[in-house]
């Protein structure tokens, strides 16, 4: 286990609401892998003003990337996990996604005993400042995830849960923010 996976798996079992975030956690080559699967889906445009404005996708996962989110994912919760579910993301200027396009998302099973996990890497190759994820619990943000190239955010899932993506102003210009997001839940 590299250091800042230790330092991940340390803060997540810290926190309160069990989440936490680092950047050097996922290897170069999974990152350039993921990268690579993500120039070569198919976005399709989603618009809809009370759930958001960005790009979907849900291309598979190259085997390299699932196995080594599985593994850094079952770490972090200390618990074996798998992909439920995931989907590639594109903001661009004017982007971002609401609670409620999350809700949809994860649809209505929340397991209190055995919670999910939400995961969001950031496969951008700039940084912004802007468009962090921020997760809510019963409406009140308590944690943000950064928008950096390579940045890791894991999340525990509860009924209060909720999860969105700021908004990505026009400051950036022709810059795209791309991430993954992936649900895992307990391995049966």
């Amino acid at each position: 286990m590299n250091e800042g996976l230790g330092e991940l798996v340390s803060s997540f079992g810290r926190a309160t609401f069990r989440s936490a975030s680092a950047r050097g956690v996922v290897p170069e080559a999974v990152l350039a892998e993921a990268r690579r699967a993500a120039e070569e889906a198919g976005f399709e445009a989603f618009d809809l003003a009370h759930r958001g404005l960005f790009e979907r996708s849900a291309h598979p996962l190259p085997a390299l990337v699932e196995r080594s989110l599985v593994e850094i994912a079952s770490l972090v919760a200390g618990r074996p996990l798998v992909i439920a579910k995931h989907e590639l993301m594109r903001l661009r200027a004017g982007g971002y996604s609401l609670r409620a396009e999350d809700q949809l998302w994860v649809g209505p099973r929340v397991d209190v005993g055995d919670p999910s996990l939400d995961l969001s890497l950031d496969l951008s190759t700039v940084a912004t400042g802007e468009a962090e994820v921020v997760f809510t619990h019963a409406g009140a943000a308590y944690f943000t995830v950064p928008q950096r190239p390579g940045e890791l955010g894991v999340a525990e899932r509860g009924p209060t849960t909720g999860r969105f993506d700021r908004y990505l102003t026009h400051r950036v210009g022709s810059a795209v923010i791309v991430r993954l997001r992936a649900l895992l839940v307990a391995s049966r």
